[in-house]
């Protein structure tokens, strides 16, 4: 599949999945900060589940890739080379790379967003 969000990147039901949840997480640490706060976790905890959600997710991705590409050989590897990994418009020559900025990236939008909170 190379049509859709595919054409924008490989693995965007994760890339959904870690923002819809990131949207989540940015409004229950909101509940937490400026209501009675409760809660079944604190602020921490709550950012931390978000965190672990996103290792997981990139992991899934990583193992995914591994059986594409032993599945579709020659045709994932062109796919690969001109489609980014997890974040649109951030593509690099190296594997590695693009999937440190997969985790980066998202992990630094949530850290503003909980910046720029009221």
């Amino acid at each position: 599949m190379t049509a859709g969000p595919y054409r924008l990147v490989r693995h965007p039901q994760y890339l959904g999945t870690i923002l819809f949840i990131l949207g989540f997480t940015s409004l229950s640490h909101w509940i937490l900060t400026y209501t009675y706060g409760i809660g079944f976790l604190t602020h921490q905890q709550t950012v931390g589940v978000w965190l672990m959600e996103l290792f997981v997710y990139v992991f899934l991705a990583c193992v995914e890739e591994s059986y594409l590409l032993k599945e579709f050989s020659e045709a994932f590897k062109e796919y690969r080379n001109r489609t980014p990994f997890l974040i649109p418009l951030v593509k690099t020559d190296n594997n590695g790379l693009d999937v440190i900025a997969s985790i980066l990236i998202p992990a630094f939008l949530l850290w503003i967003i909980l910046l720029l909170e009221p």
